[in-house]
């Protein structure tokens, strides 16, 4: 069995997942996105300083797993994981795991659990970092 972690993927190596913000899920054309505010590392391309009332650098992004070949939830949580922010922005809390075993790819956080089987997956960030879900 090997074992891989998100920051080990190619575009996730400096987003730091388990203090980053899902802010929802869909099926898309042959595969699954997860929305996230995402926290850059300090160094991320796109990373700025934090703004003011912030933790981290968040920048919007997509999590794609393109030809997703199955998508096995162990758990959903969506309703008992949903948060509203205090600039009214709703979240479904973190990704506090994820990573690939054996071909599948493994995510958990409050919101469930879910094993996907697709190609490998990729992050698209928006160009520029954004105001925080927090």
């Amino acid at each position: 069995m090997t074992c891989r972690q998100y920051h080990e993927l190619e575009g996730f190596e400096e987003i730091y997942l388990e203090d980053s913000w899902v802010l929802g899920f869909k099926m898309a054309e042959n595969g699954i996105e997860f929305l996230v505010d995402c926290v850059l590392t300090e160094k991320h391309p796109l990373y700025t300083p934090r703004k003011e009332n912030e933790q981290y650098c968040y920048c919007k992004a997509r999590i794609v797993f393109p030809e997703a070949k199955s998508a096995i939830w162990h758990e959903l949580n969506w309703t008992k994981a949903r948060a509203i922010d205090l600039n009214g922005t709703i979240d479904y809390d973190n990704i506090d795991s994820f990573y690939e075993e054996d071909g599948a790819y493994h995510l958990e956080g409050s919101w469930g659990q879910v094993s996907i089987v697709s190609d490998v997956p990729q992050i698209h960030l928006e160009t520029t970092a954004s105001e925080s879900a927090t």
